[in-house]
């Protein structure tokens, strides 16, 4: 139940950003989509091979320059720092994108496991009902058959005016078990199984939701700060990035 309760939190939260469009992530989507139009097709593959490479490991913007910069790639020597701060920013919009895709299908995982896990309730439902019905009914089978021996009992009291002790009623209390049938019994073991693997998927997903979640936050910042610190570069690719 706290994981559920842990996930509503989560979807609250990610349903009300889904609701804000955040005009800084509209504009950085739009940059990205237009650059890489943009780009030579060495560094169109670069960014998203790296973006890829970065989806399970943490970021690291000094790391990622210094990828960039380091002896032997040829591919990048002629360019500036406001290129590599270009190329930075484009893996890191297509790691974005990367990372909004995961947490589409966790919220989709978790949206499953909750159908599933409510059809399983109703079932179990069903079940105990049943069983509680088979016990009422044979109650009442069983009142029935009192009453009509009281009755003969009785007639036989009046027949021959004789003393009969009263027939005393079966104590409901030890009636009213629910009786399960053999394969009930299988199938509520089995329900409950199904839900305990539910609940382990349910504990995972919480646990990857919030970390594409902290990652999701900290990407954001990242490309914003690089926006800010560009400004106009980014909108205006350098000819050593262009393609020809």
């Amino acid at each position: 139940m706290k994981y559920e309760l842990l996930l509503c939190v989560v979807f609250a939260g990610l349903s009300a950003n889904a609701q804000k469009l955040n005009p800084s992530a509209v504009r950085s989507a739009e940059l990205y989509d237009k650059s890489m139009v943009q780009i030579k097709s060495d560094y169109k593959g670069y960014v998203t091979q790296t973006a890829k490479a970065l989806t399970n490991r943490k970021l690291n913007l000094d790391s990622l320059r210094r990828s960039i910069k380091k002896p032997g790639n040829t591919i990048f020597s002629n360019l500036g720092n406001a290129d590599v701060e270009a190329l930075v920013f484009l893996v890191l919009q297509a790691n974005a994108t990367e990372n909004e895709a995961d947490l589409k299908n966790i919220r989709a995982a978790v949206e499953k496991n909750n159908q599933k896990k409510e059809a399983l309730r109703k079932e179990e439902q069903r079940i105990n009902d049943a069983a509680k019905a088979s016990v009422y009914k044979d109650i009442t089978n069983a009142m029935a058959g009192m009453e009509k021996s009281r009755q003969q009992k009785d007639s036989l009291r009046n027949a021959a005016s004789i003393k009969v002790t009263p027939h005393k009623t079966a104590d409901s209390s030890t009636t009213k078990t629910p009786r399960y049938t053999t394969a009930q019994i299988k199938r509520l073991n089995e329900i409950k199984n199904e839900k305990d693997s539910i609940d382990e998927m349910t504990q995972h997903d919480q646990l990857q939701l919030q970390q594409l979640m902290d990652k999701k936050n900290q990407l954001e910042t990242m490309i914003s700060n690089i926006m800010k610190a560009q400004g106009d570069t980014l909108n205006n690719l350098s000819p050593a990035l262009k393609a020809s």
